[in-house]
């Protein structure tokens, strides 16, 4: 219908060309209002064909009422035509008849199906659990095309198949199903595809990472030989190998690129990376050739800075040597001078250090450029030069110092012993240097001059052994001043020098036995205190002893060896003639340790005795309890064997009284015997058992 009006339209063209405006800015009211006259006429149409195919459904409706018209009588009452019913044997019939032929027309359907077999891989996901391992081995380029061709193959072997298939009965739509399959085929393809070209894109960035890599650290200047040297055996090591490994990485992108040319459309990212990867090899020789030329001027400027640099260090060397040559002539004795001697060898040594250091850095740049190492024996001479140097005025220098605390110094705060040794030591050093400065005037003189010092000093040695003596007390002073027939008071600032001018030192043979006393007594007197402080951290341990609420002494043997020697060292310290000065300290000592002594034996001997006594009783009433116990036990099984027996007997010897009668004699006999015997050794076994007890308390 709607095809006829356009048709009619296009008949009368030009009864209604002319309200079409001839110009784009003329009005269309005119032609507005004919379309809306077209349209509601074919609307008034539209609905009178409505209409009227509703009044004809009603009069096909009126023809089912052919009833009301045979029964006039039946007009006024409602009816209806009644319904099929299922279980009608007509109906049945015809359902059966009906599946009978559905069946034989669906044979050619499922047969038809089965040219859809070859893909139900797609259908229960074999073939994606396939590709995805496939894609886990990542095999060669020629490996995946053949696995896209055998998509491709499966695609198309899909697409052949007819969309619509007609048959007797019925027509298959195999529309959806090929639809389904090529969409599942495609998403394979689009996944392989996909993998090969994030790997593309992964190796393509690391590629381009190692030549930013390589153009990175070649275009930095370097700053130290070092630097320099390692810079150039990174461009060798690039030019010669690691170049051409890229360029094997840049030919496999290649060939994926031109795989992927073939299968995937490459976003503009992508196309723009693997240009960049074919870019690089040219760009990099440029980078190359550049770090050559970079490289080459910085080694020009490290070699004329090391020439440089081993001319400032013989010059170093040169003055270094001078201000040894100065102390060839230096013979000044005063503390000043020998301050300022001590601190220019010290300067001197400072930078001997530093021109080791600095030869050694020198030597290190020379084998980083290749050179020839340069040798300085003249550093090794300085050295040796300055030892002697070194050993003369320092040891003056602490003569100086030392000599001033050692004689206007308080002696009690010296080391006789110490003193000595030091002395010692500064006459060996300046007697092997006098010997070495035997070509040398000056520094021998000062040597000698030393050695006369410390010569002169060692005189006052024996004197400082009697004073500086740890076990001087005042009553040895008394004897000291007797001695020397004046009165000498010995404060806290009392020195060396003071005893001299009392002369001491002409009355050294008499004081050395006074020395000697002294040196006994402090040793005595020591002992004793280090006793005294050995019994501070001693403590007597009480524990319970089991339950019954007395305590007992623990862990006496310690106490008591200790005890015994301390008692012994008494009495022999006691004995000795120096024991004087303080012998009633050490009796009333002694005294104390002989009562702990008594004391402890005592304690012992009264715990034995107790324990002797409660032992002693236990046994008793232990044996008396187990007589008593093991009679009653006798007893009671006597009388229960002896009834057992006597019921049993009865009963048994009115069957076989002759064949018992000698028999139970016997037995009788036996019995008697085995049973003297068993309880004869379980007595025996109990007495053994209360003397083993006894012994084990009498012990504890």
């Amino acid at each position: 219908w709607v095809p006829a009006c356009a048709q009619v339209l296009i008949d009368r063209k030009g009864d209604w060309a002319d309200l079409v405006p001839k110009h784009d800015n003329a009005s269309l009211f005119r032609v507005e209002r004919f379309y809306s006259t077209v349209g509601a006429l074919m609307s008034l149409q539209l609905r009178s064909a409505v209409m009227k195919s509703l009044k004809n459904w009603i009069n096909f409706m009126k023809l089912y009422e052919i009833e009301k018209i045979l029964f006039p009588e039946m007009r006024e009452s409602q009816m209806c035509l009644c319904s099929v019913l299922i279980d009608d044997d007509s109906m049945q019939a015809a359902v059966k008849r009906t599946t009978e032929i559905f069946q034989k027309n669906i044979i050619g359907a499922e047969k038809y199906l089965k040219r859809y077999d070859e893909f139900n891989g797609l259908l229960d996901g074999s073939v994606g659990k396939h590709i995805t391992s496939f894609i886990k081995k990542n095999p060669s380029l020629l490996i995946f095309q053949e696995e896209l061709s055998k998509l491709e193959q499966m695609k198309k072997a899909i697409t052949e198949h007819c969309n619509t298939v007609p048959l007797c009965l019925m027509c298959l739509d195999c529309s959806p199903i090929k639809e389904e399959l090529c969409s599942r085929v495609q998403n394979l393809i689009q996944k392989v595809i996909d993998f090969k070209v994030n790997e593309n894109r992964e190796n393509n960035r690391r590629i381009c990472q190692k030549f930013d890599e390589m153009s990175e650290k070649l275009n930095k200047t370097p700053e130290t030989t070092v630097e320099l040297v390692h810079l150039m055996d990174y461009l060798k090591e690039c030019t010669d190998q690691i170049i051409y490994e890229l360029k094997e990485d840049i030919g496999f992108a290649a060939q994926r690129v031109q795989f992927l040319m073939e299968y995937a459309k490459l976003p503009a990212e992508d196309i723009q990376l693997n240009c960049r990867v074919f870019q690089w090899p040219q760009d990099i020789q440029k980078v190359f050739d550049m770090s050559r030329l970079r490289l080459s001027n910085s080694r020009d400027s490290a070699e004329e800075d090391l020439r440089a640099r081993i001319d400032n260090f013989e010059k170093t060397l040169s003055g270094i040597g001078q201000e040894m040559d100065h102390f060839k002539k230096q013979e000044g004795v005063s503390h000043e001078e020998m301050i300022e001697n001590v601190e220019s060898l010290n300067r001197i040594s400072s930078m001997l250090k530093e021109a080791k250091q600095e030869l050694m850095n020198i030597n290190e740049e020379e084998s980083l450029l290749g050179w020839e190492k340069t040798l300085f024996p003249v550093l090794e001479v300085i050295e040796q030069q300055k030892e002697p140097y070194d050993k003369l005025w320092n040891t003056a220098l602490s003569f100086y110092n030392s000599y001033k605390q050692w004689y206007d110094g308080s002696f009690q705060k010296l080391n006789a012993e110490e003193v000595k040794e030091e002395l010692e030591a500064m006459w060996r050093n300046v007697y092997k240097l006098s010997k070495s400065f035997a070509d040398q005037p000056a520094p021998r003189r000062v040597a000698e001059h030393l050695r006369d010092k410390i010569e002169s000093f060692k005189t006052n040695v024996p004197v400082l052994h009697i004073i500086c003596n740890p076990g001087l007390r005042s009553r040895h002073w008394k004897v000291i001043s007797n001695l020397v027939g004046f009165s000498i008071t010995i404060q806290s600032n009392t020195s060396l020098s003071n005893m001299v001018e009392y002369g001491i030192d002409k009355h050294l043979s008499k004081l050395e036995d006074v020395g000697a006393t002294a040196t006994k007594e402090y040793s005595l007197e020591k002992a004793l205190e280090k006793m005294k402080n050995e019994w501070k951290d001693i403590c007597f341990e009480f524990v319970p002893y089991r339950e019954t609420g007395v305590s007992i002494l623990s862990a006496v043997d310690d106490i008591q060896a200790l005890l015994d020697d301390h008692i012994l060292k008494v009495q022999t310290m006691r004995g000795s003639p120096f024991i004087k000065p303080f012998e009633e300290e050490m009796k009333e000592w002694e005294e104390t340790l002989v009562v702990v002594q008594d004391v402890l034996d005592a304690w012992l001997k009264v715990f034995l005795v107790v324990v002797h006594d409660v032992l002693d009783a236990w046994l008793k009433v232990f044996l008396v309890v187990v007589h008593d116990v093991l009679d009653a036990w006798l007893k009671v099984f006597l009388v229960v064997v002896h009834d057992v027996l006597d019921a049993w007997l009865k009963v048994f010897l009115v069957v076989v009284h002759d064949v018992l009668d000698a028999w139970l004699k016997v037995f009788l006999v036996v019995v008697q015997d085995v049973l003297d015997a068993w309880l004869k050794s379980i007595i025996y076994e109990l007495m053994f058992l209360g003397f083993e007890l006894l012994l084990f308390y009498s012990f504890e």
